[in-house]
């Protein structure tokens, strides 16, 4: 298959998930108020905490500190754009088996691995979706209600840092498309990765910082340790990276967000994407092999 009939299949392919997704309206009404309960559990777990102790939580590379409630936001905001189409890639093909179309898919040259992108990628264009019309909207009107007004989760947003911003957000879709690929393809020779699948992304947002400051770990991992996967698993070194430019108002330079964050970022997802497809071409083989992919 040559390149661009490729990418005509996942356009196509990507446009059949969408409609997919509209037919079943009450799933993203359920993801919807998931999504709001988060947001005022965080609210108010953070806002509580503020009010009753001196924690600040320091920045990576700036100089300020910033607070729970906004730390726990923010994580949220991030994680909005990537665990829904992670999911919903590592459910495909088991959802197509049940469908009784993976076999049809196949023999009209739709491959395993454009189902897996395509699938990421609509889901990608929900989540973005619902966090445009959705969580920003609500996490400006707990700006505006709720937070001290020098101290706004968007107070690092500028034309400064915008640029680089956007750049980390799609580095971290890059990662989080290989990590769904790599996981979604156990299931060419497994039809039960559910649990593992919950395994990886809960374990991705422990480590990440979804919960707690990543330097909260020193005590238990060590500091070596613990900077080591604030450096070098990207999901970790991009979710700090959003705290300390979207909570701080500093004017760093880009020579400090390349050092500090941006190539070693590059560098985790690179890693990513050749284990994604090393795992992915095996396991495909090996169906092959074993004429597994047919009891689908």
């Amino acid at each position: 298959m040559y390149i661009s009939d490729y990418f005509k299949a996942i356009k196509g392919s990507t446009k059949r998930y969408l409609q997919i997704d509209l037919n079943y309206r009450f799933h993203i009404i359920t993801d919807i108020i998931d999504l709001l309960l988060v947001i005022v559990a965080f609210t108010v777990l953070g806002g509580y905490v503020d009010n009753n102790t001196d924690l600040g939580i320091s920045g990576n590379v700036t100089s300020s500190t910033y607070d729970l409630q906004g730390f726990l936001l923010i994580g949220v905001l991030f994680w909005a754009l990537y665990q829904r189409s992670y999911e919903d890639t590592v459910a495909v093909l088991p959802d197509e088996a049940s469908r009784g179309t993976i076999g049809f898919l196949i023999t009209n040259n739709v491959s395993l691995s454009t189902l897996l992108v395509s699938r990421n990628i609509a889901s990608t264009i929900k989540s973005v979706l619902m966090v445009i019309f959705i969580v920003f909207p609500v996490l400006f009107l707990i700006d505006y209600f709720f937070r001290d007004p020098d101290s706004t989760l968007f107070s690092g947003l500028n034309l400064h840092t915008f640029p680089i911003i956007f750049l980390v957000f799609i580095l971290m879709w890059i990662f989080m498309l290989t990590i769904s690929v790599a996981v979604s393809s156990l299931n060419i020779i497994s039809k039960k990765v559910t649990p593992f699948a919950n395994l990886v992304v809960n374990a991705l947002k422990v480590l990440s910082g979804y919960y707690f400051p990543i330097a909260a770990l020193n005590e238990y991992l060590g500091v070596n340790n613990s900077l080591w996967l604030q450096q070098n698993i990207p999901i970790v070194t991009g979710l700090v990276f959003i705290r300390d430019m979207m909570l701080t108002n500093n004017n760093i330079p880009y020579s400090v967000f390349w050092d500090e964050y941006i190539k070693s970022m590059i560098f985790g997802t690179i890693i990513a994407i050749f284990f994604s497809l090393i795992l992915y071409k095996y396991l495909e083989y090996k169906s092959q092999k074993w004429g597994s992919l047919e009891f689908y």
